[in-house]
């Protein structure tokens, strides 16, 4: 008969102490993160630092997720160190990252020096739409954009249903808010 180890025991087996992290060095994904299969050939695979807090600190609060916190001293995916570890929303998380700040500078790169859209349209006529995310358009695409889905909804009798029903609202909370003033 053949023993099953805990699937904790190994993955402390894989664990490198560099500095204050933990860092797994086996079963690292693409994206960087430990995964690690629980007992049993079958068995569903876990990630190493979510199994690492659920068993040193307890487990992560519903709708929560682990972030690996950057004032501890660790950006590091692959690190399993329960106390570099904190539960999150996914927005805090995200907003944590450093895709936004990428992404930010990848536009601004893109858009640098730019007179004309890919479709030709002059930026310095038509103007530039910026997104809350930053990302941007040129704004003759983005009003042509936006008109092509709302045609598209409004070919749809549900979904016009549902359109004329929402200006009826904002009609009526308007009529409202101005009646109160």
């Amino acid at each position: 008969m053949r023993c099953t180890v805990p699937p904790i025991e190994r993955l402390m087996r894989w664990v490198v102490l560099d500095g204050t992290c933990w860092r797994a060095t086996k079963g690292i994904r693409k994206d960087g993160y430990c995964q690690i299969q629980l007992t049993g050939k079958r068995a569903p695979k876990v990630l190493g630092h979510r199994l690492s807090y659920e068993h040193f600190v307890g487990p992560v609060p519903e709708g929560l997720e682990l972030d690996h916190v950057w004032e501890r001293g660790c950006r590091f995916r692959s690190c399993v160190n329960p106390a570099h570890l904190e539960p999150v929303t996914r927005s805090v998380n995200i907003l944590r990252g450093t895709a936004p700040e990428r992404t930010r500078a990848y536009y601004d790169a893109l858009w640098d020096g730019r007179e004309e859209c890919p479709s030709g349209h002059k930026l310095a006529e038509a103007g530039v739409h910026i997104d809350a995310e930053g990302h941007r358009q040129c704004r003759a695409c983005h009003l042509k954009q936006k008109s092509e889905t709302h045609q598209r909804a409004k070919a749809d009798p549900v979904k016009a249903a549902r359109i004329r029903e929402q200006n009826r609202r904002a009609v009526a909370r308007y009529r409202a808010k101005r009646a109160a003033a």
